[in-house]
């Protein structure tokens, strides 16, 4: 401010006005040859080494301190059982003792006090979730999230990536289910074109315009060709029969359609299952990442990470062994 109003009185002086040109001159400092007088430079003087060091000493962050926890700007609690940890929840709780006095004077009065009352905050014991780790609720909770507070409330903070891979599978299905419905109408369009260009011949420029072709057995072969019908001047979908001839005839035949396999089908009914596999995860992923990078720098370990990874690879081995036997007993 300083710099503005030195400024400003300055061009008023001279009968001048300031304009937008004259915010880097404001900002950074310098000379203005226009009323002649000198700047001095607004960005250094407020984020100068002092100021900066200044206020992260205010924050707790050089050096690194629990200032910021004595402030009455951040929320303070008491324990559960009404300890306090710092003076501003000591001072909470002696506020909380004052309104339950007072409250109790007003009650023996005979004033209804109960709205009058509050009670410092306190901390829980445990942080509120409503689901179970390593279960279905929990993924679908997460990914029904949509801020930080509904992913704490489902969590209790704790992190877990399948519902990540939830939403890339449902993602996977939504984009399957539109190729199967797809793959199903052109093949159903396939077979009915086909039906009836066997039954009534080809349809010619000859017999287009006779009895032979109705007008929505064209719009049939027009669909199968895939030949988006028009729109005239007016507005109105050109569905003369002259007009989808045309239509019909600019188009060329399209390729026999790919039915939708049972393999398809199959990868689209796993992707619908709730149990998701650890290796479709993002940690699966960064996990094989890993076991490749491994692999293909095994020359680079020394021998005794060598030695532990063997030992670990043994050790899982034997264990999936001992499942295997346990399951066919």
């Amino acid at each position: 401010m300083d710099c503005f109003r030195k400024l400003s009185e300055a061009r008023q002086a001279k009968r001048k006005t300031l304009s937008v040109i004259d915010l880097p001159l404001l900002v950074f400092g310098g000379h203005d040859y226009v009323a002649g007088i000198s700047l001095q430079s607004a960005f250094e003087k407020a984020f100068s080494k002092e100021r900066n060091l200044a206020c992260w000493r205010l924050c707790g962050a050089v050096p690194l301190t629990r200032l910021p926890l004595q402030s009455n700007q951040v929320r303070h609690e008491v324990l559960v059982e009404g300890n306090a940890l710092s003076r501003e929840a000591k001072r909470l709780q002696e506020i909380g003792l004052a309104n339950r006095l007072h409250c109790e004077v007003l009650a023996g009065h005979g004033c209804f006090s109960q709205p009058l009352r509050k009670d410092a905050p306190k901390m829980r014991k445990a942080a509120p979730t409503i689901t179970l780790p390593q279960t279905v609720a929990r993924v679908k909770m997460i990914k029904k999230a949509k801020t930080s507070g509904q992913m704490f409330f489902a969590t209790g903070g704790q992190h877990l990536n399948s519902a990540r891979a939830m939403v890339d599978r449902e993602a996977a299905i939504v984009k399957m289910g539109k190729q199967k419905e797809r793959r199903i109408l052109l093949l159903k369009l396939h077979t009915e074109a086909r039906a009836l260009l066997a039954r009534k011949g080809p349809l010619t420029v000859e017999n287009c315009t006779g009895r032979l072709y109705s007008k929505e057995d064209i719009k049939l072969l027009c669909k199968w060709k895939q030949a988006g019908i028009s729109k005239g001047d007016n507005g109105k979908n050109k569905d003369k029969k002259e007009d989808l001839a045309a239509l019909y005839f600019a188009h060329p035949e399209p390729p026999d359609p790919t039915p939708w396999s049972e393999d398809e089908e199959s990868v689209m009914q796993d992707l619908k299952k709730e149990d998701i596999p650890i290796e479709q995860t993002h940690l699966g992923v960064v996990a094989w990442q890993m076991a490749v990078a491994i692999a293909n720098n095994v020359a680079k370990l020394d021998r005794n990470t060598r030695n532990q990874l063997l030992k670990s690879v043994a050790e899982f081995d034997m264990a999936e062994q001992d499942a295997l036997e346990v399951n066919d007993a």
